[in-house]
């Protein structure tokens, strides 16, 4: 399942705030510094192409008063630009960019350690982290690594903004991307650009007796 059009809700709402299980709101203001995190294993293969498409097309569309930082993880190599700081949203800067994603080793492959990509992006201290991945991270089979993620994040006043899109509506992943963003102040959306507000819950599965029998009317 492809991010199309969810990048852009990512940026638009990045300011949310959820606290609790309140209801979000929009936001009153845009970020200024915004670090996106690109998640390039080989469990994003179905989604990365039209994914990086999409993340081309937000960077294009900053405002030239914002500012930027990229990470993208491919089997645990970690590609930064720039490589100092944020870059600014101008032209050179956007092109350089799409440059990185556009690079002929930037493609799913391997494992991603996100946890070291989230901790790093921290540490340049940016309004928020756009964390785009499909929540299967292979570092994370104990909760210890998302828990990393939110105490660095929530130290550092940063929130991480995270998306449900390419999740393959497998619930631990969505469980793991909500929890990422609630205890954070960001916002997790699902696949039609909504703030998720409550935690995700698998689907009800049927019994042998629910619904209109196969067979006819009982």
């Amino acid at each position: 399942m492809r991010f199309a059009v969810l990048i852009a809700a990512l940026l638009s709402f990045a300011r949310v705030g959820v606290a609790e299980d309140k209801p979000a709101t929009r936001p009153t203001t845009q970020p200024t510094k915004i670090a996106f995190v690109l998640d390039a294993s080989a469990s994003m293969q179905g989604s990365f192409t039209s994914t990086r498409d999409e993340l081309i097309a937000a960077i294009k569309d900053l405002p030239a008063d914002q500012s930027f930082l990229l990470l993208v993880d491919s089997d645990s190599n970690i590609r930064q630009y720039p490589q100092f700081g944020f870059a600014p949203a101008n032209a050179e800067s956007k092109k350089a960019a799409e440059r990185v994603l556009n690079a002929p080793n930037c493609k799913p492959k391997g494992e991603a350690r996100l946890k070291a990509d989230v901790l790093m992006a921290t540490k340049f201290k940016p309004d928020v982290i756009v964390l785009v991945t499909d929540g299967d991270w292979a570092e994370d089979t104990d909760g210890k690594a998302a828990a990393a993620m939110i105490t660095a994040a929530v130290a550092g006043k940063v929130k991480i903004n995270t998306s449900l899109s390419a999740t393959g509506g497998k619930t631990d992943r969505q469980v793991k991307l909500y929890k990422l963003s609630h205890a954070t102040g960001g916002v997790c959306y699902d696949d039609k650009k909504q703030p998720v507000q409550s935690t995700p819950k698998a689907a009800p599965v049927k019994s042998f007796g629910d619904g209109p029998s196969i067979f006819g009317e009982p």
